[in-house]
């Protein structure tokens, strides 16, 4: 009877010497099946769209950003087959492994191996890469962003702004409006296209060279910047009709 186990790959960021462990373990495994009819296979696809396969570790290019590993072993003679599948592109058929055999203890260990290898990988930003913890982020910002406005349309109330008849004034408190919801919009696509581009569930080690840790540190940077201009924003234009 044949037995299968398989787990889910998540909050990983995966080094060049992490994916050759794998490769290692995968290897090693066919030399211990020593089966002529044992497949080996190494698929990297890289962010360019081009993927390249190999046997060996020569298949990884680190002067290109990967997108997606998929490393295979399968032998139908011996009814065995190990799959371990990582892409940046979280769904549900990716970022897991899997291993199939008749001999439950050889399943066990192998996939016993597999989750130390995983294991040993680098830990990805769990708050700012989990989904939940993503959608609190926007939730938070928004709630921060409408506090702005109502505190705003509050001081309009009862300055009596809204009961003059100024026509100037009435344009003002019209273009704060479209400012400040607009600013709301923006903020909240800035959040979610940020965070899933710099922050995914799974991340390969060139998200965390020089250059893409540039990029989360100038991300961070405008995401405060926007919270400076906006209470700048709102505290100049309140004591301005106070």
């Amino acid at each position: 009877m044949e037995t299968e186990k398989s787990g889910k790959i998540e909050y990983k960021i995966f080094y060049d010497r992490d994916i050759i462990h794998l490769m290692d373990l995968l290897l090693a495994t066919k030399k211990e099946l020593n089966h002529e009819k044992t497949e080996l296979s190494y698929n990297i696809q890289y962010k360019d769209g081009t993927i390249d396969s190999g046997f060996d570790q020569a298949v990884i290019n680190q002067s290109r950003p990967i997108q997606s590993v998929l490393l295979s072993l399968t032998n139908e003679n011996l009814g065995v087959s190990i799959i371990i599948d990582i892409n940046t592109n979280n769904t549900v058929d990716n970022n897991i492994y899997s291993v199939k055999s008749e001999d439950c203890d050889w399943v066990n260990e192998k996939s016993l191996q597999i989750q130390r290898v995983i294991a040993a990988t680098p830990n990805q930003n769990y708050y700012l890469s989990h989904p939940s913890w993503k959608i609190r982020i926007r939730i938070t910002s928004g709630i921060l962003v409408s506090s702005f406005i109502c505190l705003l349309l509050e001081r309009l109330f009862l300055d009596g702004l809204l009961l003059e008849e100024d026509a100037a004034q009435v344009h003002l408190f019209v273009l704060l409006l479209v400012i400040i919801y607009m600013t709301l919009s923006r903020t909240d696509q800035f959040l979610e296209e940020g965070l899933e581009s710099l922050y995914p569930i799974v991340d390969f080690d060139a998200s965390i060279k020089p250059q893409n840790k540039k990029k989360k540190k100038l991300f961070l940077l405008k995401f405060l910047v926007i919270y400076f201009i906006l209470y700048w924003f709102y505290t100049f234009f309140l004591q301005r009709m106070m």
